[in-house]
């Protein structure tokens, strides 16, 4: 049986080092074929904004600061002959792909595997033990009912993630 999911990743790394992207196609929407057509001539022209690939976003950046200056070591969690099979083909991925580097550092926190229904383990890293001694930074979001009244006259409204929101 073929691993397809590693087959697309190659298939994708391929297309990025060809520079080859990936345009996305209006989906599930009430335009007409005209606005559609308006649409993907706006994503074509902003093409570069847009990919399957996952990359660096450094839209927002930030700092974490402790709370103390002590060491946060934490033990590795013991894994299954499986997981041991799926955590370096997708360590190896990540670091093909550039989302991850190797490195050096005097905190750690384990690796699990999490599996969600019909798709492939997600590796994850528990920085729990890290939560505890990160200083909590607070931040004002914005008022709802200001963001509603803005997009309330919008002809067309997107859902970006920035590719799930994060690696």
């Amino acid at each position: 049986m073929m691993d397809w999911s590693w087959y697309y990743f190659e298939e994708a790394l391929r297309n990025k080092l060809r520079g080859v992207q990936i345009i996305p196609e209006p989906t599930g929407s009430t335009l007409t074929e005209d606005r559609c057509q308006q649409l993907r001539n706006v994503i074509w022209k902003y093409q570069e904004c847009f990919s399957n690939i996952p990359g660096n976003a450094d839209l927002v950046t930030h700092d974490i600061e402790l709370v103390s200056g002590k060491l946060m070591l934490s033990k590795t969690y013991r894994t299954s002959p499986r997981q041991n099979e799926i955590l370096p083909k997708e360590i190896e991925k990540r670091l093909v792909m550039e989302i991850i580097e190797v490195g050096c550092s005097d905190y750690n926190s384990p690796i699990i595997l999490v599996k969600a229904p019909g798709k492939e383990p997600w590796p994850c890293i528990d920085y729990r033990n890290l939560n505890k001694v990160t200083k909590t930074k607070f931040h004002s979001l914005p008022n709802i009912e200001e963001r509603i009244e803005t997009v309330s006259s919008a002809i067309c409204i997107t859902v970006l993630d920035l590719l799930k929101g994060y690696w």
